[in-house]
């Protein structure tokens, strides 16, 4: 027999903490899954896509497994991003020389481009960032008194009496 996931109950003392705590909590990339790019300044960039991605659900929502899809999804985007800015600079159809002159020819990163898509495309459903089959009120409940806590600590960080407060 399924069982249902809990959700977290708004609107108590406890859930607030809970919200602060969760606000200010963030996954880790899954190393043991998805080896993270060797170039620093990529993973980087990696490391930002994945935590705006977690940002789509409360902290306590994310499954292991999901954590590595979110890690594949954003590496992807940036890869795609990457193949965006080339296919830029090279446009879509190149000249390509023969010994009769220049042809035109699709740009193969066109292909890397579609692939790279559809990995995200494919990644974005099976975490269910465009909406969630669970109860949506909980959902956004829970989403909004995280986002409310964050805003609090963000507010936090420049008053240095609520700063001292919260650490």
């Amino acid at each position: 027999m399924a069982t249902q996931a809990r959700h977290r109950r708004t609107g108590t003392a406890s859930s607030a903490v809970a919200s602060f705590q969760a606000a200010t909590s963030k996954h880790p990339w899954p190393t043991v899954a998805v080896t993270p790019s060797a170039d620093p300044q990529v993973h980087a960039r990696e490391l930002e896509v994945f935590h705006t991605l977690l940002a789509g659900r409360a902290f306590d929502d994310w499954r292991p497994s999901d954590l590595t899809v979110a890690a594949r999804m954003a590496g992807a985007l940036v890869m795609l991003d990457n193949e965006y800015i080339k296919l830029n600079a090279e446009g879509a159809v190149l000249p390509i020389g023969g010994k009769t002159g220049t042809q035109p020819v699709r740009n193969p990163r066109l292909d890397a481009i579609n692939a790279l898509s559809s990995i995200a495309s494919t990644c974005n459903r099976a975490l269910g960032l465009h909406g969630d089959p669970r109860d949506k009120r909980d959902l956004f409940r829970a989403q909004q008194a995280e986002t409310k806590a964050r805003g609090v600590i963000a507010r936090a960080g420049r008053d240095p009496l609520l700063h001292d407060l919260l650490a």
